[in-house]
């Protein structure tokens, strides 16, 4: 059943869930008394998007574009003891955010390549020994929104039922 009413909840719910993701990843968090943004670039924010499959009547959520790639550390974190994350990665993310390499004294120092590969690969061992804790911007999207769709779904579910017990006492069946 193409056109059946849950098909339509089902676009708007995919759609609500992604908002809600994209805001759940632009939110400021108060961390050691300061307020830290989740994202730098925005790139995994705009990534963002959904498919519904009418006929298996499943949804699914997922980044697109090289945001894929790491989605899901950012989701599910990553744990203590896991691989190193690239250096390369570290580095454009210092020049994004902006972070600036300081000496001893809490003086920025010269920003030079190898300097600024130096704190990349510290601040990757630091990952790797640490982890990262998880930033679940698509589960608590999904929990938020099922919540709010639920009168929505219960009665498209009663229409659904009710089409297929009178296509069948009919002895049709919609395409």
């Amino acid at each position: 059943m193409a056109n059946s009413p849950l098909n339509e909840i089902m676009q708007r719910f995919g759609a609500a869930v992604v908002e809600r993701a994209m805001l759940n990843l632009g939110v400021y968090r108060t961390v050691n008394g300061k307020k830290r943004r989740a994202v730098a670039s925005d790139t995994l924010r705009n990534s963002l998007s959904f498919y519904y499959n009418g006929n298996s009547s499943k949804i699914e959520f997922f980044a697109k574009g090289k945001a894929a790639n790491y989605a899901s550390v950012v989701e599910w974190g990553r744990r203590k003891g896991a691989k190193m994350p690239p250096v390369d990665a570290i580095v454009e993310w210092m020049r994004i955010k902006p972070i600036r390499v300081r000496d001893d004294k809490g003086k920025i120092v010269k920003q030079t390549e190898s300097v600024v590969r130096s704190a990349a690969y510290n601040i990757a061992l630091g990952i790797s020994r640490r982890g990262i804790p998880p930033l679940f911007y698509w589960r608590d999207a999904v929990n938020d929104m099922i919540v709010e769709f639920e009168p929505e779904f219960v009665a498209a579910l009663n229409k659904e039922i009710n089409l297929v017990i009178e296509d069948n006492l009919q002895k049709k069946i919609k395409v």
